[in-house]
């Protein structure tokens, strides 16, 4: 069966092999200091994307890069960062 590489329902690994976000247990990339609050964070506060995740708390634990672009935890950076559609107000 072939899947879709849509970033919302899951991702495609370096060997091009399909993984559901649907299946369980599902990460929780939206905790705080995950892969997609940070992307959603970046692009709220007009930061260029720069794919990294927190082990634990942001800020509070290790930061971690995303290097690897055929990763989840990018995918789940780079959906929620190009998906943000509020921006800070500096004014």
């Amino acid at each position: 069966m072939a899947f879709p590489n849509d970033t919302t329902t899951g991702w495609t690994d370096s060997d091009g092999n399909w993984h559901s976000f649907l299946k369980s247990p599902r990460p929780d990339y939206s905790r705080h200091g995950g892969a997609a609050d940070r992307g959603s964070a970046d692009r709220y506060y007009g930061r260029v994307a720069s794919p990294h995740y927190y082990v634990g708390g942001t800020q509070t634990s290790e930061r971690v890069a995303i290097t690897d672009t055929g990763s989840p935890e990018y995918a789940a950076y780079m959906q929620a960062y190009d998906s943000e559609t509020d921006r800070k107000d500096w004014g």
